[in-house]
């Protein structure tokens, strides 16, 4: 049974508990954590102890180190004893139990997402709790290391100057018999269980690369960690870069961090670290994580990935189910039958004990030697002179002290931090955001390009044109207005392609690419729209009524025309700014825009041609003088439209965002 448990701590990298053995009835300490922070607290250190795990950590497996100790039996003295023991008390003159060896298979589309995001010009890299040759080993599983593992795989590490036999692996990632920090194996009783490292002044550190196979050592050079980086897969424990900081400084470590392609053994203000360093470099940063000690990270990322097991999570049935039963049970009416029902099983629970009420201690009560069911009701609230802390969270009572006695994270803590929270606990939903964030970012500047086109052509219509008496008619402008409205709708409806592209959609608005797309396309509108407007004119009667702004409509060659070119200019605009690959999908597999494009251009081209006489006179249109005029301005048309998808297309290809490997 549990007597007392001291929680895992990210800083001590251990847990201990303290159980009360019921055969024997003696108390046993039991505790497991890292194998570098465990060193310390054994009596004896085995032989072989560093080479074990550090074997089994290169293979992938996640290694944690197990030690016990008696405390002795169950007395009223010793269990007075235990509840007074502190943590370091606790966790020290242990007998090494062994390792336990776990291996987690890769989740489902690591591989592929991985895989996905390096293709799409990003730098993926991993930051994590676990061992370093284990990351190591993982990130070369997941692709994220490109090189050969293990020889072309290098771990920074701290070698201590001022003990003579040092192996060069003195960081806690390797577990230095001569302790962590420069500090001796065993920690004094009488120290505290988080005491600080010793100062660099009194344990300086030289740094080194060393290859996970141990052949291959390099000096540690700020200046030639990029060019090394190209050659292997750099790797930095926690402990090392503490160590920079407080030897060197931030900027000994900071210019080589963006390099890097593993971070292991970081508590969760190292992974804050690491984001502000990457941030520093001006570089965009997403990070995805899964627990509380991914909060800072999180929050200091530009974009924030938090995933939730499913398993964890409350199904809301279930809430409602319990509240239906809740609400049943308080309707049966109250027995003498249910009375004595209650009695027996209240009689039956007195000897049982809840195992979160072992090891309260009642105020002013001396221990028994053993536990009791008085001890029960002393851990319940001790009589009335504690008063419980309680919660309701979805309708269930929750205790706050239970909770924060026994380490119990709450979820939702990542979720909270971060913007994004995804209930699949695979990586596949940053590959979804960024598909998403990707093809909006790429809807929003064609929208922008498209509107403004709109703009510019519609102002030299309603001004310079204005004053030569050129309107629109009630049919033309809703014809107009709907198709518009159309197009914009099925562009809306555009969704992102499964496969992540090179190129980068632009990072801001307004670009050298932008203006040089507008521009261009302007140009060549207004040099058809002039084009059409001089044909047009000879055709047109001059009458101060015919050149009223403000006189009645009535369908003329010259307002006949510039309707057909600028409502031809408004698909050639659609048909030139649609994005499409690699983004999104392309207008041949938008098919509802397509067919909306081809059948208005279909349209007015007919209109043109002056083919069906009632189809223009529905649409306020004049007749055609010649036969040759239509046919001249249906070419002006063709021509407006071809070489304006044309020249968008070739500017859009000269001024693509693909940056080099180097870069990515």
């Amino acid at each position: 049974k549990v007597f007392r448990k001291f929680p895992f701590s990210s800083e001590l990298q251990r847990m201990a508990t303290i159980v009360l053995a019921e055969r024997s009835m003696e108390y046993w300490i039991t505790a497991k954590g890292s194998p570098e922070r465990m060193g310390p607290q054994y009596a004896t250190l085995p032989n072989g102890y560093e080479d074990a795990h550090r074997h089994f950590s290169s293979q992938g497996y996640r290694v944690l180190a197990l030690g016990y100790r008696r405390v002795g039996k169950a007395s009223s003295e010793c269990s007075r004893s235990v509840r007074k023991m502190g943590r370091a008390d606790v966790e020290k003159d242990l007998v090494f139990g062994g390792f336990l060896l776990l291996r987690t298979a890769l989740k489902r589309y690591s591989l592929d997402t991985v895989k996905a995001l390096k293709g799409s010009s990003h730098n993926v890299v991993m930051i994590t709790g676990d061992h370093t040759l284990t990351a190591c080993y993982v990130a070369s599983e997941v692709g994220i290391s490109t090189h050969k593992y293990p020889s072309e795989s290098l771990v920074l590490t701290a070698v201590s100057t001022s003990t003579a036999t040092n192996d060069g692996e003195s960081d806690r990632t390797s577990a230095d018999t001569k302790g962590e920090g420069g500090r001796e194996m065993k920690e004094k009783a009488s120290g505290s269980a988080a005491a600080p490292p010793a100062s660099s002044s009194s344990s300086p550190f030289k740094f080194e690369w060393v290859s996970v196979d141990r052949q291959t050592r390099i000096t540690y050079d700020p200046e030639q960690t990029a060019s090394l980086a190209r050659k292997f897969d750099l790797c930095v424990s926690g402990f090392v870069v503490e160590k920079m900081l407080e030897q060197e400084g931030m900027a000994y470590i900071e210019g080589s961090i963006r390099f890097i392609k593993v971070f292991a053994r970081f508590s969760p203000s190292q992974k804050e670290l690491v984001l502000l360093s990457l941030k520093g470099h001006g570089l965009t940063t997403l990070m995805c994580g899964d627990g509380t000690n991914d909060v800072g990270a999180l929050k200091q990322a530009h974009v924030g990935v938090a995933l939730i097991s499913s398993s964890n999570l409350i199904p809301l049935s279930s809430i409602q189910q319990g509240h239906h039963q809740n609400h049943q049970n308080r309707k049966q009416p109250f027995s003498s039958s249910s009375s004595s029902e209650l009695r027996r099983r209240g009689s039956a629970r007195a000897g049982k004990i809840h195992p979160r009420a072992r090891g309260r201690k009642q105020p002013g009560a001396v221990p028994p030697p053993q536990i009791t069911p008085a001890e029960t009701g002393a851990g319940r609230g001790g009589g009335g002179m504690r008063e419980e802390k309680k919660v309701k969270v979805f309708g269930m009572e929750l205790d706050l002290e239970e909770e924060q006695e026994l380490g119990i994270i709450r979820l939702g803590d990542a979720s909270i931090a971060a913007p994004f929270t995804s209930k699949r606990p695979y990586v596949s939903a940053v590959a979804h955001i960024i598909r998403q964030g990707r093809c909006a970012l790429v809807t929003t500047y064609q929208m922008f390009r498209i509107l403004a086109l709109n703009c510019l052509v519609s102002a030299y219509s309603m001004s310079v044109l204005y004053l030569d008496g050129v309107k629109y008619g009630d049919t033309q402008m809703t014809v107009a207005s709907l198709a518009i409205t159309l197009f914009f709708f099925f562009i809306s409806r555009s969704t992102p392609l499964k496969q992540l592209s090179a190129e980068r959609p632009a990072a801001r608005l307004f670009e050298v690419g932008f203006f040089v797309e507008i521009m261009g396309q302007f140009a060549v509108h207004m040099v058809t729209l002039l084009t059409a407007v001089a044909w047009a004119m000879p055709h047109t009667p001059r009458d101060k009524e015919t050149l009223d702004p403000d006189g009645l409509f009535k369908p003329n060659v010259l307002n006949t025309v510039v309707f057909l070119i600028s409502t031809s200019m408004t698909v050639a605009t659609f048909l030139a700014n649609y994005r499409g690959h690699p983004f999104m999908i392309s207008l041949r597999e938008n098919k509802l825009l397509l067919y909306s494009l081809l059948s208005t251009e279909l349209l007015l081209l007919v209109c043109a041609l002056d083919f069906l006489r009632p189809l223009n006179y529905l649409m306020e249109l004049a007749p055609m003088p010649t036969v040759q005029f239509g046919l001249s301005i249906f070419g002006l048309m063709v021509a407006d439209l071809t070489v304006a998808v044309g020249f968008t297309w070739a500017v859009r290809g000269a001024f693509a965002n693909v940056p080099r490997p180097s870069d990515r």
